[in-house]
């Protein structure tokens, strides 16, 4: 279960859809550009209720001459480069479609240069500056299509380095206790103390600790996942049974993340009570009605939450 694309939203995501902060990481990649504004700048990252489930964490048109791609992710894959691609045709296919671009005229059509990044905030040392799918997934020259995404993984003072430093305060708390709530909160304090993020925080507090709790429990579910799998290694056993003890793994670690989703809310929102909170993280979570909803509310009630 991936509680990122489950709950269609991330951090990242929050941050950026601010045109104000989409022009910061506009000129964090293009110092060069100072009379760029925000009436430049038109948003068109996809949104999965328009595009059947495909959508990225940003996208922005620049004067129309210019694509930009970003992809903030945790965890390295090169696949990346794939989904960069998927997310590339979609919004050239949605930018034709609203522009009204016939691609069978005679006459050229105007597209815009597309430029793409993902912002890493993982633990993988040595990270390529640039990945290409003729090297990760042809294993050689192509003549056809050279398809490339830059990586950025170096703090600095910008807003997409401000970002990394975030995440990477985030993760250092991480190693202080197993309170996520205070976790999160000492996080932000920091932060604003230091500058980091400073205005997004201060302004966006309760949505900023919202998806910094997502993010811990999306770890907490990797490594959940991961301790699952080398158990499983070492299990003997009938083949259904090794298939009921990964089901009834992925149905924990799915109860543990509803009940600390719901935890959040009422910490955020202390007027809800323990069913309405479980209630509505089960919503988002759950949708297929997999889990007991009395057995959430009944642990949730008792305390039961992810140490």
């Amino acid at each position: 279960m991936n509680v990122k694309r489950n709950l269609q939203d991330s951090l990242f995501r929050d941050i950026f859809k601010d045109p104000e902060n989409q022009l910061k990481a506009y000129r964090s990649l293009h110092p060069d550009d100072t009379t760029a504004t925000v009436g430049d700048l038109r948003t068109v990252t996809l949104e999965s209720v328009l595009t059947d489930d495909i959508y990225n964490d940003l996208g922005f048109l620049v004067r129309d001459q210019l694509i930009i791609l970003i992809e903030a992710q945790s965890t390295w894959s090169p696949n990346i480069l794939v989904r960069e691609l998927i997310y590339l045709s979609r919004t050239l296919e949605r930018y034709i479609h609203d522009n009204e671009l016939d691609v069978y005229s005679s006459k050229l059509i105007p597209i815009p240069m597309p430029e793409l990044y993902v912002v890493y905030t993982g633990d993988r040392k040595n990270v390529p500056k640039q990945l290409s799918l003729e090297e990760t997934h042809w294993k050689c020259e192509s003549e056809f299509l050279k398809f490339n995404v830059k990586v950025i993984s170096t703090e600095s003072d910008d807003i997409l380095g401000q970002y990394l430093k975030a995440m990477d305060s985030l993760k250092n708390a991480m190693t202080t206790g197993d309170d996520r709530i205070k976790i999160v909160r000492d996080t932000i304090d920091e932060c604003i103390r230091n500058g980091i993020l400073a205005d997004y925080f201060t302004k966006h507090r309760k949505e900023a600790e919202r998806y910094m709790l997502f993010f811990l429990q999306e770890d907490y579910i990797s490594r959940t996942h991961d301790k699952t799998v080398r158990d499983e290694g070492r299990e003997e056993g009938r083949a259904e049974g090794r298939a009921e003890g990964r089901a009834e793994g992925r149905a924990e670690a799915k109860a543990e993340s509803v009940i600390l989703l719901a935890s959040s809310y009422r910490q955020t929102d202390p007027s809800l009570t323990a069913e309405d909170a479980v209630r509505r993280a089960a919503k988002l979570l759950d949708p297929e009605h997999s889990l007991s909803t009395e057995d959430l509310i009944t642990r949730m009630s008792s305390g039961d939450t992810m140490a």
